[in-house]
């Protein structure tokens, strides 16, 4: 039997072995007032602070089965033994074996066991076989093996039965665990899962049956949605899915409802100041007056916004709710005053405001630091999370922070920020694990804060400094200020012996650049000198050849002129002019000249030529000369004033004489010489 009576708004968060990496079986539940929850797991007691997952594993490594809390203590019966757990420190739980179950634990009996609700059922229910029964409010639930999970009435009407076609990840349960009013813990044979009961945000359908959800309106207690395919409703406060309706019968009832309208952010807060407090690229939905959604990114805030005046209402992230709003279309449809529809990229949302200000206030235990510890290259090292301020050395490697947030609210994110590391706050995330790699040396303060409905952001703290290597140390600081000064004196002094040394290698340089340049004009007097002397001596071997050329015309001149005049040309003038012409022929001088230019010119050939070939003679030394000089033949034989057979003569027994050989060069040898 089902009552056509309310039923609970139920949001369900599920939890696989891959969230909490341990075995998929969870036999019981138990939750501490601090907001830890212990799970019986198949691989040990498994513990969850609302965003980590650690598993303490027993000596025998067998199931825990059974999980019962005493103040501090945790006790645990296995499928092999029985024992309690008790906090220590930085190595979190410590077991402890028993000989018996103690008689104050009062372990609730196996699922193989008979056991008999604590409250009436129907015969519909009570035909399966029962496993876990928990009450909240007026609310009876009850587990089955196999079928999910029942609940009732406090009269036995059944309100609602979940099962996986309903969102459960199982039908076999074994345990229950309610944490408050509002949160109720469920052990399945795969998996955990976190309901809570009379949700801010309640999921309706899943887009892949109904489609996109572009528009949606409440006519007479029945929720009619517009999708991208279809028409759908569905009667609210019933349990019930959603049934396609005609076109006829949706179009009428959406002609009365108003369009909701969307603005821009300059719409509705004018003033520029306040709008620095939003996103820009908000999406923004009128509920009333002075009431509107604003939607950026997967956060949606209710705003109250009258003049300047800006308040908060509530704010939900659909990140705990593993949905994404849709980018483009209509976000969120205000249905009336407290009911809006959400369309997101997994289905339909309900948003229920009223219920969401008064969730609103419900922030749980406060958050804490549930585990910190850093890695250096030698080993991992435990920090208790008392500590007031952590020293870190220089060398660390890796500092992880575990956060806990406690499992009685829905919403576990967390953000963080580091002093002089972070530029913001990061991004909000489910894990409670942070972490950080070898940051520089200086002092930090890690800053934590968790997501609320509404207000300030809870914020921790954790102060830390990073200790400098020991060669950044005030001792280290000292010895390298002294050897600074040191090396800058001994580099000072060899500085200034390298400058002294440059100088030096400077003018030595200058005085061998000047050396040379003297050297340089020295030569180019000396080849000056040597050209004059060539000219000079060019000039005397022209002269020599002019004056034989002139005496050789003289003497044939006077032979013509007496072999003219015969006897009337007296012997006695014709032999005194021959002897003065040969006289002139034969003077030395000039030859003295010539042979004093061509030593000058030619490097002191003559001499040396002589010392060579002592046995030479005037006529083949002048001939050599001559020869060096390159002259023809011809020339030679000017110069000598003999004629060009009689140097071919003096050639031969000059080569005679020097005993050149027949395949050589006269003429080459003597240039070489």
């Amino acid at each position: 039997m089902y009552a056509l009576v309310d039923v609970p708004s139920l949001t369900i968060r599920k939890y696989s072995l891959n969230d909490y990496k341990a075995g998929s079986q969870n036999w019981d539940l138990a939750i501490s007032p601090g907001g830890i929850l212990y799970a019986a797991n198949n691989t040990g007691l498994l513990t969850f602070d609302g965003n980590n997952w650690i598993t303490y594993k027993l000596p025998d490594k067998s199931a825990v089965l059974r999980v019962e809390l005493s103040g501090d203590t945790i006790y645990t019966l296995g499928e092999n033994s029985v024992g309690y757990w008790l906090p220590h420190g930085v190595a979190g739980l410590l077991y402890y074996p028993l000989q018996d179950v103690p008689e104050h634990i009062p372990f609730r009996e196996l699922p193989s066991c008979a056991v008999e609700a604590p409250y009436p059922l129907p015969d519909e229910i009570r035909q399966h076989k029962l496993t876990a029964f928990a009450s909240v409010h007026d609310l009876n639930f009850t587990g089955t093996l196999g079928q999910g999970v029942y609940i009732t009435d406090s009269e036995g009407n059944i309100l609602l039965h979940l099962t996986t076609k309903e969102g459960l990840q199982d039908n076999i349960v074994y345990g229950f665990h309610a944490c408050n009013s509002r949160v109720l813990w469920i052990a399945f044979d795969n998996g955990l899962a976190k309901m809570t009961i009379d949700s801010s945000l309640e999921f309706l359908v899943h887009r892949a049956e109904a489609g996109k959800l572009t528009d949606a309106v409440i006519w007479h207690d029945i929720l009619y949605i517009k999708t991208v395919t279809s028409y759908c409703k569905q009667k609210l406060k019933i349990q019930d899915s959603f049934i396609p309706v005609s076109e006829e019968e949706a179009l009428p009832v959406f002609a009365h409802k108003k369009d909701a309208e969307e603005f821009g952010v300059e719409e509705i807060i004018k003033s520029p100041e306040k709008q620095g407090e939003i996103e820009k690229n908000s999406r923004v939905y009128k509920v009333s007056d002075s009431l509107y959604w604003f939607v950026d990114k997967n956060e949606t805030k209710l705003l109250y916004v009258y003049g300047d005046s800006i308040g908060l209402k509530g704010r939900i992230r659909l990140d705990n709710y593993n949905a994404n709003v849709v980018y483009r279309e209509k976000q969120v449809i205000p249905l009336n005053d407290s009911l809006h529809a959400v369309s997101t990229v997994e289905g339909v949302f309900l948003i229920n405001i009223n219920r969401l200000a008064r969730n609103a206030n419900d922030k749980g235990a406060p958050f804490r630091f549930t585990k910190i510890e850093y890695k250096t290259p030698e080993e991992i090292h435990p920090v208790s999370t008392g500590t007031k301020k952590l020293s870190l050395p220089y060398n660390f490697s890796e500092i992880v922070f575990h956060v806990g947030s406690s499992v009685f609210n829905f919403n576990n994110q967390i953000s963080y920020r580091i002093d002089k590391i972070s530029h913001g706050w990061s991004d909000w995330q489910k894990d409670g694990r942070i972490r950080f790699l070898q940051l520089p040396k200086g002092n930090y303060t890690l800053r934590v804060r968790k997501y609320v409905f509404q207000g300030d952001f809870p914020e921790i703290t954790f102060p830390f400094e990073v200790r400098p290597p020991w060669y950044k140390s005030i001792w280290a600081s000292l010895c390298f200020f002294m050897l600074f000064f040191v090396i800058l004196y001994v580099a000072t002094l060899t500085y200034i012996r390298s400058q002294q040394k440059k100088e030096q290698i400077r003018l030595e340089l200058e005085y061998r650049t000047e050396q040379q340049k003297l050297q340089e004009m020295q030569n180019e007097l000396l080849e000056a000198e040597l050209q004059n002397k060539k000219n000079e001596l060019m000039k005397q071997t022209a002269t020599l050849a002019r004056k034989s050329t002139i005496v050789n015309k003289l003497l044939d001149e006077i032979n013509e002129q007496k072999k003219t005049l015969g006897e009337r040309y007296p012997n006695k003038l014709y032999q005194r002019m021959r002897s003065l012409i040969e006289e002139i022929a034969n003077d030395q001088g000039d030859w003295q000249a010539f042979e004093s230019y061509f030593n000058s010119a030619h490097q002191n050939f003559i001499d040396r030529f002589r010392m060579t070939y002592s046995d030479i003679t005037t006529g083949d030394l002048r001939l050599s000369c001559l020869l060096r000089m390159n002259l023809s033949t011809k020339e030679i034989a000017s110069s000598l004033n003999i004629s060009v057979r009689a140097v071919e003569l003096r050639r031969y027994r000059l080569r005679k004489r020097i005993g050149l050989a027949s395949d050589q060069n006269l003429t080459d040898f003597l240039i070489n010489f």
